[in-house]
């Protein structure tokens, strides 16, 4: 199947374009970054599997609704169809087929067209993008087949290639002994093989002190019930300790209030109180305050007069 004929009636930056391609040879698209040579691309697979919707605008951005619309002439055993395809970029489009049978939907007359040729195959085989190709110019030439093969498979393929190859670089990293000069010759697996080796030799050396280990662990176990079994006793005597500190610190106040209520019991009722009782005291109080300064005064009176006499 080749492509003879594009109509291009919107979809992209294009508008009403038509180009014919001609029957021998091969037909090629080229022009500086941005002229559209992706978009055609992407119009061809758009109208043989389906319009992709873009992505998602951004938070705050509004996407304006856009209508794709165009055919493509295709020649199969000296035989052409027009594939028509109408839509938005929200759906896949509407199809028609101008193949003269109208047995089966267009959709399925339509791979019958395209041999089974799938949007994935498709696109790993027969449209391969910028990207693609720029990673090819810089392989070898014997990559070239592998990394053209694992296109072909599509992403599930070509994780399982680049798998392999992981899988197949750790095995001689560990496997192969160094080839440069100066470096040791022994591999990584023999290396680790005889580290294992006399860690073994080591471990059976340790023995003694691994038993000796386990005889200090079960003593330290037991000096750690000891531990804390004392710190149990300890608790219990702080707590003791407190109560009786507590008992020393009230005893004096308690043995002078209980001096005072038995003082106050030996003492007799006074039936009859005057009213102005302790204004009385407190007067005498005053009085007798007073009379006893009086008292020191003249004994110091004198006493000076005795030594002013001498």
């Amino acid at each position: 199947m080749k492509i003879t004929d594009l109509q291009i009636e919107q979809f992209g930056s294009w508008r009403n374009l038509r180009l014919e391609l001609p029957d021998q040879g091969m037909n090629v698209f080229y022009g500086p970054n941005e002229a559209g040579k992706s978009t055609l691309l992407d119009f061809v697979r758009g109208v043989l599997y389906g319009f992709v919707p873009p992505d998602r605008p951004a938070i705050g951005q509004v996407r304006i609704a856009e209508t794709y619309a165009g055919s493509i002439e295709i020649e199969r055993e000296e035989k052409r169809s027009r594939v028509h395809r109408i839509g938005s970029d929200t759906d896949r489009g509407y199809l028609t087929l101008s193949d003269n049978d109208e047995l089966g939907p267009p959709e399925d007359r339509l791979k019958s067209w395209l041999h089974g040729v799938d949007r994935t195959f498709f696109e790993h085989v027969y449209a391969l993008g910028l990207g693609e190709l720029q990673e090819l110019s810089t392989l070898h030439e014997g990559e070239v087949a592998a990394r053209i093969y694992g296109l072909t498979l599509g992403p599930e393929g070509q994780r399982l290639i680049q798998a392999s190859r992981k899988l197949e670089k750790q095995r001689n990293a560990i496997s192969r002994a160094s080839e440069k000069p100066g470096k040791d010759q022994a591999g990584r697996l023999e290396k680790l093989l005889a580290g294992r080796e006399q860690l073994s030799k080591e471990l059976r050396s340790h023995d003694k002190r691994h038993k000796q280990y386990r005889e200090l662990q079960r003593t330290r176990e037991k000096l750690d019930e000891e531990i804390t079994d004392l710190r149990r006793r300890l608790t219990g005597l702080n707590g003791q300790l407190r109560g009786h500190l507590l008992l020393q610190q009230v005893y004096a106040p308690w043995r002078r209030l209980r001096n005072a209520h038995e003082e106050l019991e030996t003492l007799s009722e006074i039936e009859s109180f005057p009213d102005d009782g302790l204004e009385r005291l407190d007067h005498l109080e005053q009085s007798v305050e007073q009379l006893t300064t009086a008292h020191h005064n003249l004994v110091q009176l004198a006493r000076q007069a005795r030594e002013e006499f001498k």
